[in-house]
């Protein structure tokens, strides 16, 4: 998953190109020249965990976190535990929500705030 999450950010980098918008004529566009990376940066830090086995208590604590998401979010269709953190309070979740009128953002802020 990992890998695949690389692979389509690496190309996603590769595909972007500026486009000026509400230009009136093709004389008035300027063009743009693409910023490039002089360095590689990793998009993922090192001492994550991506699909480890959970130990008992941490799974007790992700089962506790996904009960209380669910009972907050009444949205929430499935949660997908990527990995943890060193830390054990951290996990890396996808959540899948069915809501079409909040932005994706402000829905992750919902949880997080709550989950403090």
């Amino acid at each position: 998953m990992q890998k695949l999450y690389e692979a389509a950010w690496i190309i996603h980098q590769r595909e972007i190109r500026p486009v000026v918008k509400n230009s009136i004529s093709k004389k008035n566009t300027t063009s743009f020249t693409p910023q490039i990376a002089t360095q590689n940066f990793p998009l993922v830090s090192s001492n994550c965990t991506f699909n480890d086995r959970l130990s008992p208590e941490t799974a007790l604590g992700l089962d506790q976190l996904v009960k209380f998401i669910v009972s907050r979010m009444p949205t929430v269709q499935l949660i997908i535990c990527l990995g943890t953190h060193p830390s054990p309070a951290a996990f890396y979740l996808l959540v899948v929500v069915a809501d079409n009128q909040s932005p994706e953002h402000e829905i992750a802020n919902r949880i997080e705030d709550s989950c403090r």
